[in-house]
């Protein structure tokens, strides 16, 4: 626990857009924080239900509260909009949808420091129950290992831009924020740039964050419907080009991942698209320009080369 000589404000942004069945328990998760000095940037993304009423009878009771409105459609606008109100040293992303745990806060701020990010562990839940805690082990990890764990998470998937704190001032002194063409992987480009420019990030076993999957979610939908995965799968090549062209030559590990989780989807998606003729012809030309790199790669280890072959079989 922070001393009370050392209480940063730390800027909370959440999005929303008609999120009125579940922006009310999130928003109570913030007030319920052990870690009191904050403010919530609640961003309106075009709601056209009840969420910006439910919102502005928060804003009403609790001065560390409002709400602002984006004019370009969109999280990434939205999110960026919040980062540019934030008045706080840190900043921290939540989901409308999502809810925080008690000490979320508390846990995310021991460790944090200038040119530095903490991540905390989450859980995945629907609207009833619990499906998984992903749980990250006690660790400090270098710029480059944690650059190359957004790409080869073994256990625990990293590159959310919630269940992390972030330095304001280093989000502005590099000019950091989402892109807003990306309808896919935005928030992990965005942690990408982010830790390019810090020199450590701390993990926390402590769950710190509720992600909600539900049937109204964009990926949840994209594998029900294969219109919607074909589109889904065109944003997940683009935004792996972004991603790439980040990278560059400096961090040849983990773009040597990013290339082998790409194919591995490559082979998934030629067997659900089967009768899609120009988004196949799409992943195949995907397949083909990867898969010799991939295989030839020596990064790649046994097991994960073992699962490639499983991803091929199965196709």
């Amino acid at each position: 626990m922070l001393d009370n000589k050392d209480r940063p404000i730390v800027s909370v942004i959440v999005p929303y857009h008609n999120s009125e069945d579940f922006i009310s328990e999130c928003i109570e998760s913030v007030l319920a924080q052990t870690y009191q000095n904050w403010e919530l940037i609640l961003v309106d993304d075009h709601s056209v239900d009840s969420s910006n009423e439910i919102c502005k009878r928060y804003v009403t009771n609790d001065r560390r509260i409002m709400t602002i409105a984006t004019e370009k459609p969109g999280v990434s606008a939205a999110r960026n909009a919040g980062i540019d109100r934030a008045n706080g040293q840190y900043i921290m992303f939540v989901d409308s949808d999502d809810c925080l745990e008690p000490k979320s806060l508390e846990s995310l701020l021991d460790g944090m420091s200038r040119h530095s990010m903490t991540v905390g562990s989450y859980r995945k839940m629907t609207k009833s129950k619990v499906i998984e805690e992903s749980i990250l082990g006690e660790d400090c990890l270098s710029r480059d290992g944690f650059i190359t764990a957004l790409f080869n998470s073994r256990k625990v998937y990293v590159g959310y831009c919630w269940g992390k704190l972030f330095d304001l001032g280093l989000i502005e002194e590099k000019q950091i924020r989402f892109n807003t063409e990306l309808a896919y992987n935005e928030d992990r480009l965005f942690v990408l740039q982010y830790s390019m420019a810090v020199d450590r990030v701390i993990y926390h076993e402590n769950v710190v964050y509720n992600y909600r999957q539900h049937d109204n979610s964009v990926m949840y939908n994209a594998a029900k419907n294969v219109e919607k995965l074909s589109v889904s799968i065109r944003n997940e090549i683009l935004s792996a080009d972004y991603i790439r062209e980040e990278l560059g030559t400096s961090y040849p590990e983990a773009a040597a991942w990013l290339d082998y989780n790409l194919l591995k989807k490559g082979y998934i998606w030629k067997k659900k698209l089967k009768g899609r003729k120009k988004v196949c012809n799409e992943v195949d030309a995907l397949v083909i320009g990867l898969r010799k790199k991939v295989w030839t790669d020596k990064r790649i280890d046994l097991l994960s080369r073992l699962k490639l072959i499983k991803s091929v079989l199965s196709a």
